[in-house]
C-alpha cells in the first residue's frame, strides 16, 4: 500500500542537505510512497532542487522585512494545510518548529494521522524565552502536537537536552535521525581518495562565516604564518559585512575565497583538498552539541577533520580521522600529526536507513 507523505519545511530547502538527502537517499527510492515537499522560494544561491515524481510547492518567502516575513508566514500556513486536508497525507513529516502550524490543524482534524518533528538544531529554554511572539505560539503548538507524536535530533545528546527540557515525553518519541551525506559520496569519492603526504597542506572551509562566533581570525592569522606549508580555501557565499572584509583583508596566495558550490556538486571539489575545517567557538548549546553537516561530508570526501575542543559532541565520536584542538592555541599544532587513518561510513548509514524505515512503515 502507498503511503501518502508531507514534508513541511519551511526553510528554503536548497540551504538544508540533510532534508534534500532525506529525499534522494531514502524516500526517491521506496516506491511505496507519495511524496510532496513545501518549502519557500529559492532565494539561495544554490539552483532550484527537483526530484522525479516528486512535487516541491513554494508558499514561502524568506526575508529581513517584518512585513513580508509575517504575511509569508499566514500565506505558507494557509495554503500547506489547504493541501494537507485535501490530500490526507499519513505521515506528516515537519522540519523545525517554524514549519509547525499546518500539521497542527491538521493533527486536530485528523488526529489518527501520524505527525513527526525533526530538528535541525538544538534550541535551549533560554533562547525560547527570548524568542518572538509568533515563535513562543509555535513553541507552544509543538508541546501540545509532541504528546501524541514522535521526533528526533541529530546527535544522542541533543535527544538528552531535549528529553531534559521536555520531561513529559517518553525516551521512545525521541528518535536520533544522524545528518549524513548521500551514500555515494564515499564509495565515488572518498573511499578511493589517497593521504597526501607533501606541502602545502590543503585546508577547506565550507559554509557560512560569522567572525563573532567562529574561530576565523585565529584561522587566518594561523595560516598567514604558515604560507609556506598550510593553504586555506573558503567555499561561502554567507557573511555580513565585518566577516567578508577580515576575509578580503587576508587574501594571498594561500588563501583563497570561493563562492558557495551547488551542495551535490560539493564532493568534486571536496576530494582536492587534505583537511576540513570546522572552526564553531560552542558560543551556545546548539554548536556545543552538534556534529555540523561538515564532519561527516568532509570524512565522506576521504579528507582528515580539525575541530574545536568546546564542541563536545564532535569530539566525544573519538574517530582518528578527527582531530580535536583548541583553535586559541593553534600555533602549537604538530603539523605532522594532521593526517589521520580513513574513516568507514557504513555503520551509521546502516543506523540511519533503518531509521527512516521506522519512520515510514511503523505507525505510532
Amino acid at each position: 500500500m502507498i503511503k501518502k507523505i508531507a514534508i513541511l519545511h519551511y526553510n528554503i530547502l536548497e540551504k538544508y542537505p540533510p532534508a534534500m538527502n532525506f529525499i534522494s537517499d531514502v524516500v526517491c527510492q521506496n516506491n511505496d510512497t507519495n511524496l510532496n515537499v513545501y518549502t519557500s522560494k529559492n532565494s539561495s544561491p544554490f539552483k532550484n532542487i527537483s526530484f522525479e515524481k516528486i512535487k516541491i510547492r513554494r508558499y514561502g518567502v524568506i526575508s529581513v522585512n517584518p512585513f513580508i516575513r509575517y504575511f509569508s508566514y499566514v500565506y505558507y500556513n494557509f495554503f500547506c494545510f489547504l493541501h494537507l486536508i485535501t490530500s490526507r497525507p499519513d505521515i506528516v513529516l515537519v522540519y523545525e518548529t517554524l514549519s509547525i502550524c499546518p500539521a497542527f490543524i491538521y493533527n486536530l482534524i485528523f488526529p489518527g494521522k501520524r505527525i513527526h518533528i525533526h530538528y535541525h538544531e538544538y534550541i535551549s529554554p533560554l533562547e525560547k524565552n527570548r524568542s518572538s511572539f509568533y515563535m513562543k505560539m509555535l513553541f507552544k503548538m509543538e508541546q501540545k502536537l509532541l504528546f501524541n507524536s514522535t521526533c528526533s535530533h541529530t546527535n544522542v545528546d541533543r535527544k538528552n537536552l531535549f528529553l531534559i527540557d521536555n520531561k513529559y515525553l517518553k525516551e521512545e518519541q525521541v528518535k536520533v535521525f544522524p545528518n549524513l551525506p548521500p551514500t555515494h559520496w564515499w564509495e565515488n569519492y572518498g573511499k578511493n581518495k589517497k593521504n597526501r603526504i607533501t606541502s602545502p597542506i590543503k585546508m577547506v572551509y565550507v559554509g557560512s562565516l560569522d567572525a563573532d562566533t567562529m574561530y576565523l581570525t585565529e584561522l587566518l592569522d594561523w595560516v598567514k604564518n604558515n604560507r609556506d606549508l598550510l593553504q586555506l580555501t573558503i567555499i561561502s557565499q554567507q557573511y555580513n559585512a565585518k566577516t567578508f572584509q577580515l576575509i578580503n583583508d587576508s587574501l594571498s596566495p594561500n588563501i583563497i575565497l570561493k563562492k558557495a558550490i551547488d551542495y551535490y556538486d560539493l564532493p568534486i571539489e571536496l576530494v582536492k583538498y587534505d583537511i576540513g575545517l570546522v572552526i564553531y567557538k560552542g558560543h551556545i548549546p546548539n554548536y556545543v552539541y552538534n556534529i555540523p553537516n561538515k564532519v561527516y561530508e568532509y570524512l565522506s570526501c576521504g579528507l582528515s577533520v580539525i575541530a574545536d575542543k568546546s564542541l563536545i559532541t564532535t569530539a566525544s565520536l573519538n574517530l582518528n580521522s578527527i582531530k580535536i584542538i583548541e583553535f586559541r592555541n593553534l600555533s602549537q599544532i604538530n603539523f605532522s600529526d594532521l593526517f589521520s587513518s580513513k574513516f568507514v561510513l557504513s555503520s551509521d548509514r546502516n543506523t540511519n536507513e533503518s531509521l527512516y524505515r521506522e519512520l515510514f512503515h511503523n505507525q505510532s
